[in-house]
């Protein structure tokens, strides 16, 4: 196009030298050329500019493309994040569960060792208690063995003295066999306690408490032997008591048995330290009201046979004893032995 506008310039400056006044048609078809070289000129423009443009657009929708890849992969990204996010979501979820109920088991096995701590706290308060206890019994064990050993110092103290006063005994009642064996007056010394009995018949009538004048004979024999061996200078300060005893079988009651025990004995004291009795001296019947009792027993301790049944006529009696001096406490020493010796064995 710029190549045939050319050489219709150059065909135009070839004519000037004819002729310097162009044509109307002339005029128009430059005219008409111009406009077609400036529509040309804007098309180009236009073209250039739309190639421009459409390159342009098609970079932006390469651009765009890009962007809706790259957002599909967001929005793929993020719903494969939203998966991972909802799967551990679901994770967290059984975590959590998980994490709840071992809490529950924690809170438990704590509320569980609470008890057990309260519990081995209340043992351990027994335990202090119960330590305590034995301390406290500890002490007063010792204190009990202290005084348990003073007792039996003076057990022994006892013991010594015991078997002294058995020995004394064992000597008087010794003494009184031989002395009434010597004298001839029948009558049997118990080896063992030193009692001396005297058959009823041969003092009283039956059922009787009045002394017979043979009763009166026997106890004119008997009774200044039995007072010289317990009243001698040797025994007189061990003997702490004289006790005249009556006794009666089973047959009838028993308060008359003893009203008639009662008064035999009576009969027999009184006989004793009477003025009519002259064969004791006035110092022996002193010192009998001073240590001599009279007592009746019924038929509390009748006397048996072999074969377990009553013996009467050896029931009815009267018996002579003596009590020594500190006896009773004696006996009760004696019961103490015994029963210490029955808790060591």
């Amino acid at each position: 196009m710029r190549s045939n506008s050319l050489r219709r310039r150059s065909r135009h400056k070839s004519n000037e030298n004819y002729s310097f006044w162009l044509s109307f048609s002339d005029l128009m078809s430059a005219l008409l050329m111009v406009f077609i070289l400036i529509l040309f000129y804007s098309m180009y423009q236009h073209f250039d500019m739309l190639e421009v443009k459409t390159a342009e657009l098609l970079r932006q929708s390469g651009l765009l493309d890009q962007q809706v890849q790259e957002t599909e992969a967001q929005k793929a990204a993020a719903e494969q994040q939203r998966q991972e996010n909802e799967q551990a979501q679901a994770k967290l979820t059984e975590s959590e569960k998980l994490l709840i109920a071992e809490q529950a088991k924690l809170l438990l096995s704590q509320q569980a060792q609470e008890e057990t701590q309260k519990t081995l706290a209340e043992r351990q308060k027994d335990l202090d208690d119960a330590l305590s206890l034995l301390e406290m019994q500890q002490e007063d064990l010792a204190t009990a063995r202290s005084l348990l050993e003073t007792q039996q110092a003076k057990l022994q103290d006892q013991q010594v003295r015991l078997d002294a006063l058995v020995g004394v005994r064992a000597r008087i009642v010794q003494s009184l066999a031989q002395a009434l064996n010597t004298a001839n007056v029948r009558a049997k010394v118990d080896e063992t306690t030193g009692s001396i009995a005297l058959d009823a018949s041969v003092l009283f009538d039956v059922g009787k408490s009045e002394l017979k004048d043979e009763g009166k004979r026997v106890l004119d024999q008997f009774v200044p032997v039995y007072l010289s061996v317990l009243m001698n200078s040797e025994n007189q300060a061990n003997i702490s008591e004289i006790i005249i005893e009556g006794h009666t079988d089973s047959q009838g009651t028993y308060m008359n048995n003893l009203w008639l025990s009662q008064e035999r004995a009576f009969s027999v004291m009184e006989y004793i330290l009477s003025d009519e009795n002259t064969n004791i001296s006035a110092q022996m019947k002193t010192r009998l009201r001073q240590i001599a009792t009279a007592n009746g027993r019924s038929f509390s301790n009748v006397l048996l046979n072999a074969d377990g049944t009553e013996n009467a006529e050896a029931s009815r009696r009267v018996e002579f004893k003596f009590r020594m001096q500190d006896e009773q406490m004696i006996e009760s020493m004696r019961d103490i032995l015994d029963g210490m010796q029955d808790v060591t064995e």
